[in-house]
């Protein structure tokens, strides 16, 4: 049975050493992840489009696809009426009315 690389040459113990390269890369590796933990990617909706969560109640929008709708209540998950969809007419009864949607869909806001 070959033995793994840290325990080659010497007597392993089981603990790990300041010195040892298996307790480096652990160090490195833990250093990375808090890094990337901390610098998360800024999110932008596309030109012309905004996010849903930063619409007010109440609002009519369009969303890329073009489904219409109104938005009645916020929050991590944002509650919307679904009043108009580009679809086949067996598939309108299963996307019209009440449905939630993400915060971060982008949609273009309706003028009154």
């Amino acid at each position: 049975m070959r033995r793994k690389r840290y325990e080659r040459n010497r007597r392993f113990t089981g603990e790990v050493s300041s010195k040892d390269k298996l307790y480096t890369s652990r160090r490195e590796i833990k250093k990375l992840v808090k890094k990337a933990l901390k610098d998360k990617p800024k999110q932008q909706p596309a030109k012309g489009y905004v996010f849903l969560n930063s619409l007010n109640e109440g609002d009519r929008f369009t969303t890329g696809t073009g489904s219409k709708g109104i938005l009645i209540e916020k929050g991590i998950n944002c509650h919307v009426i679904i009043t108009d969809v580009r679809a086949r007419d067996e598939d309108r009864a299963y996307y019209m009315g009440k449905q939630i949607f993400p915060e971060l869909t982008e949609v273009k806001k309706l003028k009154e």
